[in-house]
């Protein structure tokens, strides 16, 4: 169900003129599941059209598992020729700050070598980088972290 609402959302977003044709839309598997053999249910019913990106979440604090998880996506995107994003993922404040940052170091070089896009998590709570009531950056080792070429 979740792949007929992808699809229906690409056939709406595509319909509806203006430069949307090539718009490039952001799709899911089934709970933003990072995992390999969720994702590529995805493509058992090929999407129409391109300008897709596959949009997952990963929350995997074990190094090996993360570059793992990694390669599988990136097995995943050359065959389906699909950019992949993990758009969430974080530092979590129940972990201490040599596994935050062992986990982030493991992200970033593993996106880096495989080419896959990163957007940390902020909800504010739990994974929190900005202090929002100060305004002002409450964890900037993570920003270094990340930053850092």
């Amino acid at each position: 169900m979740v792949h007929d609402l992808n699809q229906a959302f690409i056939d709406v977003v595509r319909k509806s003129g203006s430069n949307n044709q090539d718009r490039y839309l952001m799709i899911s598997p089934f709970g933003a599941s990072a995992k390999a053999n969720i994702c590529e249910t995805m493509f058992f019913k090929e999407f129409k059209g391109d300008h897709l990106i596959l949009s997952v979440h990963s929350y995997q604090l074990n190094v090996d598992e993360i570059y793992k998880g990694a390669q599988e996506l990136a097995e995943i995107s050359n065959k389906h020729n699909i950019p992949v994003v993990v758009d969430e993922f974080g530092p979590s404040l129940k972990k201490s700050n040599y596994e935050n940052a062992q986990m982030l170091k493991a992200y970033k070089m593993a996106s880096d070598h495989y080419g896959i896009g990163l957007m940390l998590w902020d909800d504010g709570f739990e994974y929190h980088i900005i202090d929002r009531e100060r305004n002002r950056v409450y964890d900037q080792k993570t920003i270094n972290i990340l930053l850092k070429e």
